[in-house]
């Protein structure tokens, strides 16, 4: 199997797959599927907002009115973005966690040389990417080496 790498500011480094690091980077693969992280709502906040989603799946009239202040406040608070979905100590535990770097300092020196090269969308696309594959099976991997063939 090929190694996994991610490169930043010139340096690559190997991309570890194993359960501590998937259950470290799974708030950030939520929030790029969904763009917001449920990770810190109450029980029963989840529980009504799967609730409503499973009325929306079923094609049923979602009565909002229905949930309660705190999901309310709640889904406010969340649906509130600001322009970026992941903020500054995110992407430095994003770079620390795929890396292995401890160091916030000499991540960001290798931040600042990435960005400096190549632009931070490419920074960020580099970090989103490395948590992306993390969580790719084997399957996926052999079926995008084949595709790009």
């Amino acid at each position: 199997m090929d190694k996994k790498v991610i490169e930043i500011g010139n340096k690559i480094f190997e991309i570890q797959i194993n359960f501590k690091k998937s259950y470290q980077l799974t708030k950030y693969r939520n929030k790029m599927a969904y763009g917001i992280d449920f990770g810190d709502a109450d029980k029963h906040i989840i529980e009504e907002i799967a609730k409503i989603q499973l009325e929306a799946s079923n094609g049923e009239e979602i009565d909002m009115s229905a949930l309660s202040p705190d999901t309310v406040a709640y889904l406010t608070k969340k649906s509130t973005r600001s322009e970026e979905i992941f903020d500054y100590d995110e992407l430095i535990d994003m770079g620390m966690i795929l890396t292995g770097i401890e160091s916030k300092e000499e991540l960001e020196k290798l931040y600042d040389i990435e960005v400096e090269a190549n632009g931070y969308d490419s920074l960020i696309a580099k970090l989103t990417l490395g948590v992306s594959t993390v969580f790719m099976n084997a399957k996926d991997t052999s079926k995008a080496q084949e595709e790009s063939k």
